[in-house]
């Protein structure tokens, strides 16, 4: 696995986990679910499509970064809901 891939993945286990937790803290679960998938089903098929069929001249590091800024700032997303929920139940 190539070094690229590696930090890709630790991005995607990092989403997923700040995704599980704010699922298992929601109220409407399914709800919860078809949203942050559907918007991260989008914005990650754009960026690897991209990273695969235009990444001549060094293009495909930009691809990658891009993709690994969306799911960091989808992740701390995730955590600003998981942080409401919160301050939500505790009141």
């Amino acid at each position: 696995m190539s070094e690229d891939l590696t930090y890709l993945l630790i991005c995607y286990l990092i989403f997923g986990i700040t995704l599980a937790i704010h699922i298992f803290r929601s109220k409407n679960r399914k709800r919860t679910v078809s949203i942050h998938f559907s918007v991260a089903c989008m914005y990650s098929a754009f960026f690897i499509y991209n990273l695969n069929t235009n990444s001549a001249g060094g293009a495909g590091l930009v691809w990658l970064v891009f993709l690994m800024i969306a799911l960091l700032v989808h992740s701390v997303i995730n955590l600003i809901g998981i942080a409401l929920d919160f301050l939500k139940n505790r009141k």
